[in-house]
């Protein structure tokens, strides 16, 4: 796989949009616990899945998970730092979404537990295992690349799950952070687009 910018790692985490923070004032407000967020969300996903752990994880790393299956276990459990806030605010998103009649719903793909047609987002993005994604969009929304080539959206964030497994969740944030967050000049977000087409032309 070619290196962009001198860096070859495979996924980041996201860009936080404006409306990170007002998804979480909400879910104060709400006086909903993020214990009871969690639950939402799990309770969402055993809803639309009704799978155990092993046949969920098998359907999350269907793309970008790893192989082996301790070393994708330990990947997750590095990308977590990013992972639990991606949880809290997908749980977040979700319970204001539906407390307001809105259709935003769960389901497990690209190596994470995607949230779609979430409100408040202006653009997607993902935090280790969790990806986001604001109304409108999903993963399978056709998007350009950082080069102009179209490339579907879950297969970028995906490899942004990949680079959080095998960076670790704080170090992978950190990295994003320095490279300028959503921008061609940041080395984080062109490896995802690099990772994306080499796994693309290695399945012609």
């Amino acid at each position: 796989m070619r290196k962009a910018n001198n860096l070859n790692i495979v996924g980041d985490n996201a860009e936080p949009s404006p409306g990170v923070l007002s998804l979480a004032e909400a879910a104060f407000n709400n006086k909903e616990s993020w214990g009871a967020l969690a639950d939402r969300v799990l309770d969402a996903v055993a809803e639309a899945y009704r799978m155990d752990t092993a046949q969920l994880l098998a359907k999350m790393n269907a793309k970008a998970g790893d192989a082996n299956p301790k070393r994708d276990a330990w990947g997750k459990v590095q990308a977590s730092p990013l992972t639990l806030p991606g949880l809290a605010i997908a749980g977040g998103a979700y319970a204001l979404d539906k407390a307001t009649g809105g259709r935003s719903h769960f389901q497990v793909e690209d190596n994470a537990l995607q949230l779609v047609d979430a409100p408040l987002m202006s653009a997607p993005f993902t935090l280790g295992n969790v990806q986001i994604y604001p109304e409108g969009q999903g993963p399978d929304t056709i998007a350009r690349s950082y080069n102009g080539q179209p490339m579907r959206r879950g297969d970028h964030e995906a490899a942004h799950t990949a680079q959080a497994q095998r960076l670790g969740g704080i170090p992978m944030g950190l990295l994003w952070l320095r490279g300028g967050g959503q921008s061609a000049r940041n080395p984080v977000e062109m490896d995802a687009d690099a990772y994306v087409m080499s796994h693309r032309s290695r399945h012609r």
